[in-house]
């Protein structure tokens, strides 16, 4: 009996050992496992924080670009103000030499028909014989010249305007262009 006890101490020993050894490997397993899962959630967090280091990096990048945007939209719409602001002046310019125009046409008008009428009533030849004396005549003989470079000088001036005229009405055209196209960028940056 006595043998029977002191194998069955023998055998719980080894069994009450090999169950701690048993125990210590599972407990070694599950450490293991821990520190396995404790990587992966370092590699998790370091992840996370790489991520909003970059979600952060394009948060600011994003407002830094909304502030750009946003000078960008305040510069075209100081050109267009300037824009305006000067198809304002040309069209003054415009309407000021079309007052001209039609005031220097008609005083055109007006001495090209006195001229023709006082032509047909007398000649110049007569204009200038019928003077007193040679003097006169050499006044009156200035006078028509004068007369004539003054039609000249006139009708040259009102070419001139037309032209100016011309090109002021080209240039508030491309100024019209110019504004619509940014007005039209404007938009598109205002939607973006």
């Amino acid at each position: 009996m006595l043998k029977f006890i002191l194998s069955l101490i023998f055998l719980l020993t080894i069994s009450f050992s090999w169950s701690q050894v048993s125990q210590q490997e599972k407990l070694e397993q599950r450490k293991a496992e821990i520190l396995r899962e404790i990587r992966e959630k370092e590699e998790q967090l370091q992840n996370v924080q790489s991520k909003e280091k970059t979600v952060t990096k394009q948060l600011v990048l994003q407002t830094e670009k909304i502030k750009l945007k946003e000078k960008l939209i305040k510069t075209t719409e100081k050109q267009t103000k300037l824009l305006s602001n000067d198809m304002y002046i040309n069209q003054i310019n415009i309407n000021r030499l079309k007052r001209e125009l039609v005031l220097l046409k008609e005083d055109y008008a007006n001495m090209i028909v006195k001229s023709y009428k006082s032509r047909s009533e007398q000649s110049r030849a007569m204009f200038l014989l019928s003077s007193e004396n040679f003097l006169q005549a050499y006044k009156r003989a200035q006078y028509m010249k004068q007369y004539a470079s003054y039609r000249k000088v006139q009708g040259e001036e009102i070419k001139n305007k037309t032209r100016e005229l011309e090109g002021y009405n080209e240039k508030i055209s491309v100024q019209k262009t110019e504004k619509q196209k940014l007005l039209e960028e404007n938009q598109k940056e205002k939607q973006s």
